[in-house]
């Protein structure tokens, strides 16, 4: 790309921290074909005085796999972030029905009361699927690097992957 090509006359060292879905217009020759996973996210805003027992908390057995506690994290009290990943039946329901089902397994779990507001955020191609055999492609083309969860040869597609492609490729540049 005519972008990337003027960067590296005026760099010795490029790195390109973005999602595979978008590193196809920046660099073209890149082989990707990667299928994607959604993740849900629906927040419940509960009376200020919610509070999980601890920060975020792992939930079996239903649709909501993490809830985190914001109001500890981020000071915004009474609000719950609770987290779906992957794809599943929940994709096929209203963004009030996911809303309806996070706050039914919190009451059952928790036994929280009715939430204020609740808002229900679909992230489609949130990370690629994971299968044996993944294909990662390689980090590093005469001085650009790739910086992405889907660039980690060791790690499943995750915020920890790719804390460590950045490290990685800041480490090689430094």
């Amino acid at each position: 790309m005519d972008d990337l090509s003027s960067l590296r006359k005026n760099f010795s060292s490029i790195i390109v921290a973005v999602g595979p879905h978008q590193l196809k217009a920046l660099l073209p020759d890149t082989p990707l074909d990667y299928s994607y996973q959604p993740i849900y996210t629906c927040y419940l805003q509960y009376p200020e005085q919610v509070k999980l027992p601890f920060p975020m908390l792992g939930l079996a057995d239903g649709l909501v796999q993490w809830v985190f506690d914001r109001g500890t994290l981020l000071g915004e009290k009474g609000r719950l972030a609770c987290v779906i990943s992957a794809q599943g039946d929940h994709q096929q329901m209203s963004m009030d029905e996911i809303a309806g089902r996070c706050h039914q397994e919190l009451k059952m779990a928790l036994g929280l009361p009715a939430p204020q507001w609740s808002r229900v955020i679909a992230e489609k191609r949130a990370t690629i699927t994971s299968s044996v055999g993944l294909k990662r492609p390689s980090i590093e083309t005469s001085g650009v690097f790739l910086a992405g969860d889907y660039t980690d040869p060791e790690y499943p597609p995750t915020l920890e992957a790719a804390v460590r492609s950045g490290v990685r490729a800041a480490s090689k540049i430094a």
